[in-house]
């Protein structure tokens, strides 16, 4: 049987895709920096691999973290931050990016779609790091951290500029979609490939089409939602080596009809909501005090400081209305039993009933045991969540992007507390001086959740407080620090 293109002019005379093609030519190309976008792509970085750390130490997220497909090669395996697992190329794309995602505390991206660019670090470290050790072995220069700078941007620009015009939730579809083109055209350019095998790799990803959104929502939802990223960067990786050992991609993998991407999920379903630069990196919205869908963060945020009111008042509690976006609304609308984590962490009435009634919100507070307070589900029952269309106007408003929630009590006696309302949580842009130290407390928190040796822990920090030194160091021996 003859080999794909076989007989035939190759792949790319019939011509690509303008979407694949823009993409590849963008990863391709130089990205110049200043110094707001390096210090951007920085902050994502550490504040990713804090995150990571706590998340390794999960009880369902660590046993998805060891060797599963590609045990490391001779010049040794990369290292899962928070662990002492040491595992080959795609094992480490996997286990990266799932402890990451695994506590949803990390960065996002909320647009037509709603996204997490950080989930492509876990290609991108782990293609980093492998290709260092090999170096290292050949006796040639390893990568340093200044190297991922330019890379990290133009992966969350490639997700970012897709999630603002590609709306795939509408379609039953999960975002992880564009986590894996961007991983395959960013990934597949560290690997050494040209653009025209760039072309292929993003192909493939596209191919995919993503998964159901199924395991995000009731009545199912699972642990799914916390690795699903991490498999679509493997896949990614995956699509990257095929195409530097020659596979040729599908030029139009969108346009073909019948059976392409807009003939499958209709016109325009993928597809850039504006040019390639590098804007999303430093608009990126951060989770700072708080594991939960970024949503409800202004809404955790407004209960937490409406909660004095209610002190020794809870058994008062008649209602509590929540007014929402139309997004939260869709997303974190829950009624019913929540048997699990994974279902809280995604449902708005358990956030603000935890945050009334404990006055903070950690994950331990979705596990089981703070999950059984009678007073929680009491007052989870009480909760009424609305749309409000102005708040819904300023989410898509790409001058504002608001994350806006209220919260207004009412007590037995006909007293009203609030509404309490937040437009832009501490995590938002605009909010972005005030976020950077309660961030920097944040990693160290993350940080102290690890079993380290003694004195580590103080010189990460030093080494994080240090943006030059930090730079400079290879790859390996950061990753390499973050080994437990």
């Amino acid at each position: 049987m003859a080999g794909p293109g076989a007989g035939a002019d190759p792949a790319g005379s019939a011509g690509w895709d303008p979407l694949v093609a823009e993409i590849a030519a963008y990863a391709s190309a130089p990205l110049a920096l200043d110094a707001s976008a390096r210090s951007a792509a920085r902050l994502s970085l550490l504040d990713s691999l804090g995150v990571a750390c706590l998340g390794a130490q999960h009880p369902d997220c660590a046993p998805l973290l060891g060797p599963f497909c590609s045990p490391p090669d001779r010049a040794g395996g990369t290292p899962i931050p928070g662990t002492s697992h040491r595992v080959g190329l795609h094992d480490a794309a996997f286990g990266i990016t799932a402890a990451i995602r695994w506590l949803d505390f990390n960065d996002t991206w909320l647009a037509a779609e709603w996204s997490h660019p950080s989930d492509n670090l876990g290609a991108i470290l782990a293609v980093s790091d492998q290709l260092s050790r090999r170096r290292r072995v050949a006796g040639q220069p390893p990568l340093r951290v200044a190297d991922l700078l330019e890379p990290i941007c133009k992966a969350y620009e490639i997700q970012g500029v897709l999630a603002t015009a590609s709306c795939l939730h509408d379609r039953g579809l999960d975002h992880v979609l564009l986590v894996e083109v961007a991983s395959a055209a960013v990934g597949a350019r560290l690997l050494g490939a040209d653009e025209q095998q760039v072309r292929a790799a993003i192909s493939n990803a596209l191919a995919d089409a993503s998964t159901l959104r199924v395991y995000r929502h009731q009545p199912v939802v699972s642990w799914r939602k916390s690795w699903a990223a991490a498999e679509a960067v493997q896949r990614a990786l995956r699509f990257a080596l095929l195409a530097l050992r020659g596979d040729r991609g599908c030029p139009r993998v969108i346009s073909a009809p019948t059976w392409g991407l807009n003939a499958v999920l209709g016109e325009g379903a993928v597809r850039l909501g504006g040019p390639l630069g590098c804007a999303v990196a430093p608009q990126v919205l951060y989770k700072v005090p708080w594991p939960a869908e970024y949503h409800g963060q202004s809404a955790v945020e407004a209960a937490i400081r409406l909660r004095p009111a209610l002190a020794g008042r809870l058994g008062e509690v008649r209602t509590v209305q929540v007014r929402t976006q139309r997004s939260g609304l869709t997303i974190l609308d829950k009624r019913g039993p929540l048997p699990t984590a994974a279902d809280r962490d995604h449902c708005l009435q358990y956030m603000v009933a935890a945050a009334l009634v404990y006055g903070e919100l950690d994950y331990s507070t979705y596990e089981d045991q703070a999950a059984q307070n009678p007073e929680l589900e009491r007052i989870r029952g009480l909760i009424r969540v609305s749309e409000d269309p102005e708040y819904t106007i300023a989410y898509h408003d790409p001058d504002r992007r608001a994350v806006a929630n209220s919260i207004a009590v009412e007590l037995i006696g006909g007293e009203w507390l609030g509404p309490e309302e937040v437009w832009y949580p501490l995590g938002h842009p605009r909010r972005r001086p005030e976020a950077l130290l309660p961030l920097r407390r944040k990693l160290t928190r993350n940080l102290g959740r690890v079993p380290f040796a003694a004195g580590r822990i103080g010189d990460l920090e030093r080494l994080f407080d240090d943006p030059e030194r930090l730079d400079d160091l290879p790859i390996p021996e950061l990753m390499d620090q973050l080994s437990a």
